[in-house]
């Protein structure tokens, strides 16, 4: 188990950063103005939060995912907060995020126990990504994991099914390391800004960590340089979290860490749609049978879905801007301004409206909108370019192509950006900036 520890002991000074990954200021001031004071009172964001980082790590990950956050909901109530706008992480187009409103109540000592926990599950992020990813390309280490039981490193599968090779006692040795490291020798001193580790004197001795995590070396001396790293890898650290939720998921169902967890299916590679670097994506291996009508009515629906889902979206974000004038429903006096965008629409307009809406989508389905099983996936005879009725469709074979695959690849972000928009919108009750923005 040496070589073991000592891989172990690698990736953990990677995850442990050092001075590289630190804010460049340790405190931040903050306003908190509420209808009740007389005046602002300011609060510095390094007050000791006091404990170690291990519970944080996980006490931040249980309370971002029930919604909660430690201050009582008594402190919270009525109080406006501009806090955090300038913090590391705050980065365009949404500024800073917390559409849970976890820290809106302009909590410093709260801020900084979910910023280190935020900073510490992005570096392990970044290395699991990554150890999904380089047992794939290269080579494994040579020799034996358990000399005893004759288990090699090349005899451990890559994934989640190494879980079930790796020895019971090996798995301990992680977890005991770890654990050593949190408490000794990469501890979060709470006089330290978030994600700034060192070692202290019971037993290890006094370390700091530098630029990338090595220890006892220099971090960044030049502030902007500084400040464009520690952005960076919070926004890398972010999409790591995700990335490998993804890959966590996709290893489970297809059961392989190789190219076939992302294109189990080999038929259709040839299809519309099949761009880098995923080529044909059907990670639930819905069409893997290789059954073409099965893809045909599959291929359909996506480009519908995908249809409908654009025009949603210019749905949520027009209306904030333009609106028809005159009335919806002139027997009740209802104008369109008198109408809220998004979800709430549903409750003012009127039953007559929807039933309209509902019948003229019918009428489209059965008349000038339906598929023809002899033509495409969403070629209709009488719809040209651009959905335009009876009109000319694009006769450039190459420039066809193009736009198909366009029209696939945007459908498929408006599908996933309405479904963003309805959860936004359904948690902040508004479609306006706030939506987005909602701790400003």
């Amino acid at each position: 188990m040496a070589k073991s520890c000592a891989a172990a002991a690698g990736l953990a000074a990677a995850i442990y950063g050092g001075s590289a990954f630190l804010t460049p200021s340790g405190t931040s001031q903050i306003t908190v103005e509420a209808p009740c004071a007389t005046q602002s009172r300011s609060l510095r964001a390094a007050s000791s939060p006091g404990g170690s980082s291990a519970p944080v790590a996980i006490a931040g990950a249980l309370l971002a995912a029930a919604g909660l956050t430690a201050a009582p909901r008594a402190a919270r109530r009525g109080v406006q907060v501009k806090a955090f706008e300038t913090e590391l992480g705050a980065q365009a187009p949404l500024g800073f995020f917390d559409p849970a409103g976890l820290v809106k109540d302009g909590d410093a000592n709260l801020f900084y126990k979910y910023r280190s926990a935020e900073i510490k599950h992005g570096r392990v992020a970044m290395i699991a990504a990554m150890g999904y990813i380089a047992p794939e390309a290269g080579p494994k280490f040579p020799g034996y994991l358990s000399p005893t039981l004759g288990v090699k490193f090349s005899d451990i599968p890559n994934g989640i099914a190494a879980l079930n090779k790796v020895p019971v006692v090996g798995i301990a040795q992680y977890f005991i390391f770890t654990g050593m490291l949190e408490l000794y020798a990469a501890k979060q001193n709470p006089n330290d800004p978030p994600g700034k580790l060192s070692g202290n004197d019971e037993g290890f001795g006094p370390v700091t960590y530098g630029r990338l995590g090595i220890p006892k070396t220099a971090g960044i001396s030049d502030p902007a340089a500084k400040a464009r790293s520690l952005n960076s890898e919070l926004a890398n650290g972010r999409l790591a979290m995700v990335a490998v939720i993804g890959m966590i998921f996709q290893n489970g169902i297809t059961g392989t860490t190789g190219a076939e967890m992302w294109t189990p299916a080999g038929a259709f590679e040839s299809e519309l749609g099949v761009q880098a670097p995923l080529g044909f994506f059907d990670p639930l291996g819905f069409v893997k049978n290789g059954d073409e009508l099965n893809f045909k009515r599959r291929r359909q629906e996506e480009l519908k879905n995908g249809r409908v889902a654009m025009w949603a979206t210019l749905g949520y974000i027009i209306p904030e801007y333009v609106r028809f004038p005159g009335f919806c429903d002139p027997s009740s006096g209802l104008k369109f301004t008198d109408i809220p965008n998004g979800i709430a629409a549903m409750s003012k307009l009127p039953l007559a409206g929807g039933l309209q809406i509902f019948l003229f989508i019918g009428h489209l389905e059965i008349g000038l909108l339906k598929q023809d099983g002899k033509r495409a996936p969403g070629d209709f005879e009488n719809v040209g370019y651009l959905g335009i009725p009876y009109a000319e469709g694009i006769q450039d074979p190459e420039a066809r192509k193009r736009s198909l695959n366009s029209e696939l690849a945007n459908g498929r972000l408006a599908m996933l950006a309405i479904a963003g928009m309805i959860v936004q919108n359904g948690i902040f009750g508004t479609t306006a900036p706030q939506m987005w923005l909602p701790a400003q």
